[in-house]
């Protein structure tokens, strides 16, 4: 069975393009439609906050029955969501103690006696040069 996959004209297409969109809609009263609907928001949702790439898997299955009967499976995959990505972090690797671990401030470096500054009680001046 050959098929011309180019239409010739507009109502072709509309015809084409319509068979599967009548198919997930009337198939088991439109379960497949909702649910890929469903995921669909799902995976736009999580692209939008994450980044990356989602997905989603439809498969429809076709099995012929008898002369002019045919029996239509559709299943519709859970999505793949992007993965979120946390941000890296800075660690230094101290060895010295009795069980290494991962510190946030180099134990090598002296500690700078840092200190909070306290707000002045008035208001600062502008002076002009001059």
């Amino acid at each position: 069975m050959k098929t011309n996959t180019k239409p010739k004209d507009e109502k072709a297409v509309d015809e084409q393009s319509n068979t599967l969109v009548d198919l997930l809609r009337t198939h088991r009263k439109g379960c497949a439609a909702a649910l890929g609907s469903k995921y669909l928001d799902a995976v736009t949702a999580a692209v939008v906050e994450r980044g990356g790439t989602g997905e989603i898997t439809m498969t429809v299955k076709v099995k012929a029955c008898s002369e002019n009967e045919l029996r239509v499976e559709i299943q519709v995959k859970p999505p793949k969501l992007p993965t979120e990505k946390l941000p890296e972090g800075v660690y230094f690797y101290d060895d010295t103690a009795e069980h290494p671990r991962l510190l946030k401030s180099d134990p090598r470096q002296a500690e700078l006696p840092l200190r909070e500054v306290e707000k002045p009680k008035q208001e600062l001046r502008e002076v002009a040069n001059g």
